[in-house]
């Protein structure tokens, strides 16, 4: 078997029970530093709870869910870095906005390339 062939074929059968995702914030005056980490179960039908989201058992994520559900958790882990890093006094209000902003462009970005798919099956490059 071809490695590419192999590749593929790993990359559509592999699965993902869990993502963590940290940031740190770091200014002459001090750092902050947030990790999230979540069980990457896609929803269940009859298992989800309150708002939708699974709870309990559910299906473990493919690659490309799994990638994208990632990029959402680093979006909001950048976000609540940022966030206790201006709670806390280390960056001003601008500052803050401007790289609210700059995430959620940059991680909107990813998450448009990643779903995106071609007339093949294969994710989109570039």
């Amino acid at each position: 078997m071809e490695i590419d062939a192999l590749l593929r074929k790993l990359t559509k059968t592999l699965k993902v029970n869990g993502i963590v995702c940290g940031r740190s914030v770091k200014t002459k005056e001090g750092e902050v530093f947030v990790a999230f980490q979540t069980d990457s179960l896609s929803p269940d039908p009859g298992m989800s709870g309150e708002g939708g989201l699974p709870f309990g058992e559910g299906k473990p994520l493919s690659v490309k869910e799994s990638r994208a559900a990632a990029y959402l958790l680093a979006m909001q882990t950048d976000i609540a870095a940022h966030e206790h890093a201006l709670a806390s006094g280390l960056i001003g209000h601008q500052y803050c906005k401007d790289a609210f902003r700059s995430i959620k462009t940059r991680y909107s970005s990813l998450l448009v390339n990643e779903l995106k798919v071609e007339g093949d099956g294969r994710r989109a490059e570039g």
